[in-house]
């Protein structure tokens, strides 16, 4: 089949095949959205700020410097791009399709609906639909950040 145009080939459908623990295989449709409605959701979708967890006294120069726990960062950074990622399912799920105001509140009836057996799948599939890595996030949301 040849396309003439873009527009041609419509909005592109996938569906994705997750395997329930005791039920079966679940089909879900999702939308395969654009690049920027997922910069859209990455822009509005809220990010810890870097910031020092406290102050140490320099040795050397004897000043107060800040000093920043890169532990619990990376943990809120992890939690963040799972958020995120979330965000993504919930905009681009057609069938079963989740209503709701916004994609935090898809978020929300999705986590009820599907829990922890589906999401982590449904995270990787995405993942490698649009090689959104958790690296690349991270990079993105510190460049959005204001700096302290």
């Amino acid at each position: 089949m040849q396309f003439a145009t873009l527009e041609d080939l419509g909005p592109t459908e996938d569906i994705v095949e997750i395997v329930h623990p005791s039920k079966g295989v679940l089909k879900i449709k999702l939308l395969l959205i654009s690049t920027e409605e997922i910069e859209d959701i990455r822009k509005k979708h809220k990010w810890p700020r870097r910031k020092p967890s406290g102050t140490r006294i320099n040795p050397q120069t004897r000043q107060a410097e800040p000093f920043f726990d890169e532990e619990s960062y990376r943990e809120d950074m992890n939690e963040a791009y799972t958020g995120f990622m979330y965000k993504i399912i919930a905009h681009s799920m057609l069938e079963p399709r989740v209503d709701g105001d916004d994609d935090d509140d898809r978020v929300v009836k999705l986590q009820r609906a599907l829990g922890g057996w589906a999401l982590p799948q449904l995270v990787k599939i995405v993942n490698e639909k649009y090689g959104i890595s958790p690296e690349e996030v991270e990079a993105t949301a510190e460049n959005l950040q204001i700096p302290i």
